[in-house]
């Protein structure tokens, strides 16, 4: 009997008057207030709303072929600060976009969910999840485990039997009618949201977890970077990379038109050489609005990665792994850097049966003249 979650909203809002906390700006500009509505089943929303969006570029759910599974769980809200006077809370909601192409049937994803937060909270069928934010402080924790297809009738629950993966949108809301100033303290100061991706061993044991924190829009840029380093026995037949370096990205288009993502390495001493490897070490892939795509980088870039830098040559070569950094720009079709272009990355690396988020350098849309 399939179970689905049924979430209500009330249009609670921020209705506060309070003097700015002592050290910090007062700053009561309307830069959140937005004309997207929510996805709410009811309400009013022709004036707008306040809103503040993490994107996550990547989440997986489901079975592996192993007989082990996906686990994405996330956490989101508002740091534990005394609240303003007459704080009467706010809301979020929590959308999936998958990378498959769903059935002609299928109205949407549903996913088995658990509300960590409840306690003894059960594994639940539900469509997109949101709520309200009664305090600050509050903390919301969603764990997902299984995804499945619903065509639109309650009783009808399709599961999808291979590892389910996209992006993961969650916004934080306050109505029209709310006082901007609080609202933008708490945006800016409180608000947060982090990812983690866990793997279940075949007898549902934890293999391991990995968390990344999450990135509000506003304070994207369009050229990221991150070190990397990949490493493996290539003696072996095929090459055997499963107790040694090993790095993965995720890169998803926070914005709503197709943009072209350039990735690009660099050596450990600095740009890379012209002729010999030049070619193999840039690629460019395109993503559709709200779209992310994802690669272990060594297959991704191939044997290149192996390669001394010149033919027939070990000098500064690799014979068994790369050691450099990895660099994600958004173009337009002539290559020429999109400044106002919002791309989130990911990039994860792993050492054996160990993963370890990598830290992301927000680099400045426009590269430096020096």
């Amino acid at each position: 009997m399939r179970r689905k979650i049924l979430f209500f909203f009330l249009a609670i809002i921020f209705m506060v008057m309070a003097a700015p906390v002592q050290g910090q700006s007062q700053d009561c500009s309307q830069k959140y207030l937005t004309t997207e509505k929510p996805i709410l089943p009811f309400g009013d929303w022709s004036d707008g709303a306040f809103n503040r969006r993490i994107i996550f570029p990547w989440y997986a759910v489901g079975p592996t072929a192993d007989g082990g599974s996906w686990e994405t769980r996330i956490v989101f809200g508002y740091a534990a600060v005394p609240p303003p006077a007459n704080f009467k809370g706010g809301w979020y909601t929590v959308q999936f976009k998958t990378t498959a192409e769903m059935p002609s049937w299928a109205t949407g994803l549903s996913f088995n969910v658990r509300f960590a937060s409840t306690p003894g909270s059960e594994w639940l069928w539900g469509g997109l999840p949101g709520g309200n934010f009664f305090s600050i402080g509050e903390k919301i924790e969603l764990h997902f485990r299984k995804a499945s297809w619903w065509d639109g009738r309650s009783e009808q629950n399709h599961p999808i039997e291979w590892v389910n993966t996209g992006i993961v949108i969650v916004d934080f809301w306050a109505g029209v009618n709310s006082d901007p100033c609080i609202v933008n303290r708490l945006f800016d100061n409180y608000a947060y949201g982090q990812l983690t991706f866990l793997s279940r061993r075949p007898d549902g044991t934890v293999e391991w977890q990995v968390s990344e924190p999450g990135y509000f829009t506003d304070q994207l840029s369009a050229r990221w970077a991150a070190p990397i380093n990949v490493s493996g026995d290539l003696s072996a037949q095929p090459p055997d990379f499963t107790d040694f370096e090993d790095s993965s990205f995720a890169i998803a288009n926070a914005g709503d038109s197709e943009i072209r993502v350039r990735i690009s390495l660099f050596e450990q001493f600095g740009e890379p050489h012209e002729g010999f490897s030049y070619p193999s070490w840039q690629k460019t892939i395109v993503l559709g609005p709200l779209r992310t795509e994802g690669h272990i980088i060594r297959q991704f870039f191939g044997d290149a990665l192996f390669r001394g830098i010149y033919p027939g040559s070990n000098y500064g070569g690799r014979p068994s792994g790369f050691r450099g950094t990895i660099l994600f720009e958004a173009i337009d079709a002539s290559g020429n850097i999109v400044p106002d272009a919002k791309i989130v990355p990911l990039v994860i690396q792993r050492v054996g049966d160990s993963l370890t988020n990598v830290q992301l350098v927000k680099l400045p849309p426009v590269k430096p003249t020096w």
